[in-house]
Parts: structure tokens; sequence; C-alpha cells
């Protein structure tokens, strides 16, 4: 959290850093363009990443209440094979980006974009 907040302030830092050495007419060269694209970057990840993780936890609740689905269906005895079928099908779409979302989760670079509770979770049977 304390990098967060750090990052928070650089890039809030530069940002002001570049529009005041603007109207001040500074010449600071590539300095002053350079601290503002990169507190714009930090700005947009700082953005992103809450939007992503509330994203992922979203489909893990979802991904959840497809597995009490399944498992309903197959205590159910009076369910059609049909309707097993597309439960199992959705079963399958929700294994693979389960699958998906963990190789992400373990990937050094954007591990910190997914949530920890992701590596916990076990495919549908």
């Amino acid at each position: 959290m304390i990098i967060i907040l750090g990052l928070a302030f650089i890039c809030v830092a530069s940002i002001l850093g570049y529009f005041i050495g603007e109207k001040a007419n500074y010449d600071m060269g590539g300095l002053g363009f350079t601290a503002f694209i990169s507190g714009l970057i930090l700005l947009i990840v700082l953005i992103i990443l809450p939007i992503s993780q509330a994203d992922i936890k979203a489909k893990i609740a979802g991904f959840e209440a497809s597995r009490l689905t399944l498992i309903s269906a197959r205590e159910n005895k009076s369910i059609s094979p049909l309707e097993l079928a597309a439960i199992q099908s959705k079963a399958i779409e929700n294994n693979d980006w389960l699958a998906q979302t963990q190789y992400w989760r373990q990937n050094p670079i954007t591990n910190w974009f997914i949530p920890k509770k992701i590596l916990e979770i076990k495919p549908i049977r």
C-alpha cells in the first residue's frame, strides 16, 4: 500500500511539475515531458489496478455460482440431459478462464493485477 501511495505521489508531483514548468517557461528539455508521460502512465496504472481486481473478484463470484449450479444439477434427477450439457459447457468455459487467470497470476509482471485468492480456487469437476 505504501508503494502505491508513493507512486501516486510521484505521479501527481510529476504532472504538476510539468504544468508549473510550462507556465513559468522553464526550459527543462525532455525531462519535463518525460516526467509528465511517466506520471500519466502511473496514473493510468493506478486507475486500472482497482478496476481489474474488482472485475476478477466479480468473476470469482460467478465461478463459485457456476460450481454450485453444476453440483445441484448433478443431484437433481429430473434435469434433462440437454440442460445438464449446457451447464457443463459453462463449467468448461469457467475452468478455461480459471486456468488462464491462474497462469497470469504466476507471471511476475502481471501478478499484481490479479488477487492472490485466485490461486486457491480449484477447477470445477
